[in-house]
């Protein structure tokens, strides 16, 4: 039976920690990437909402606040303080909104915007 200190048994070691560290690597590219899928709608969104009374309004299909909401749901996937935090705040902010009213209403657009611009500074990526 071979014991420790025989290379046979630190082969299967060291693959077993280069496996681990691979899986590390693995999961911790695609939680990136779900973070950049997450930021791209809020990042439309912000550039959408980036205008005031005096300049022209940028235009915006509904779908703006419908995509902006399904990533505030991806949030919810993982039990991260950071993220639940930052789900619970856009949550908030994004109660009883619709495009129209952020088309008409100034303060609930620079309000929102303001949201959705914590939300990314908050996301480090």
């Amino acid at each position: 039976m071979p014991d420790a200190g025989d290379f046979r048994v630190d082969i299967g070691n060291e693959q077993a920690d280069a496996i681990r560290e691979q899986c590390a690597e693995y999961y911790s590219t695609m939680f990136h990437q779900a973070i950049q899928e997450i930021a791209e709608p809020l990042k439309n969104m912000s550039e959408r909402l980036d205008y005031s009374n005096g300049e022209d309004k940028t235009v915006f299909r509904d779908t703006l606040v419908s995509n902006v909401v399904t990533a505030i749901d991806l949030l919810g996937v993982t039990s991260d303080p950071k993220f639940v935090k930052i789900k619970q705040e856009l949550d908030h902010a994004f109660t009883g909104i619709t495009p129209d009213a952020l088309r008409e209403d100034p303060y609930l657009r620079r309000t929102t915007k303001q949201a959705v611009d914590n939300a990314i500074a908050s996301l480090d990526f």
